[in-house]
């Protein structure tokens, strides 16, 4: 049995390329959504203050916790997070078919080599 495996070699590298350089895109999204959270919050708590300057900071935060515009920012960073851990788990896919596919060829070449007789 001869296997060639250059072809399935180059195929999986570049798969791995393609779901790393996917995958760095989705984490930066990810971690600057999450990085996000904290100023859209202030910038609505910002808001509030400055139309009531008597208003606790409490209540400035509640009105920026359920406010549509930070809810909106929530929905977009638990898509981007999920989105992360796809491209990830993609990523993590094409490493494992590597590894498998290398061992797949140390083991056809020690095979070929012990019907040889080397």
């Amino acid at each position: 049995m001869n296997l060639d495996f250059q072809d399935d070699f180059t195929r999986i590298l570049t798969k791995i390329q393609e779901s790393g350089l996917e995958y760095s895109e989705a984490k930066a999204k990810s971690w600057y959504a999450q990085e996000m959270c904290s100023s859209i919050k202030s910038s609505i708590m910002l808001k509030a203050l400055s139309e009531d300057s008597k208003m606790p900071q409490v209540k400035a935060e509640m009105i920026a916790r359920a406010s549509e515009d930070y809810k909106k920012h929530l929905e977009e960073t638990r898509e981007a997070i999920r989105k992360e851990n796809e491209t990830r788990a993609l990523y993590k896919y094409w490493e494992c078919s590597f590894e498998a596919k290398r061992s797949l060829s140390s083991l056809e070449k020690r095979t070929q080599q012990l019907i040889d007789g080397e």
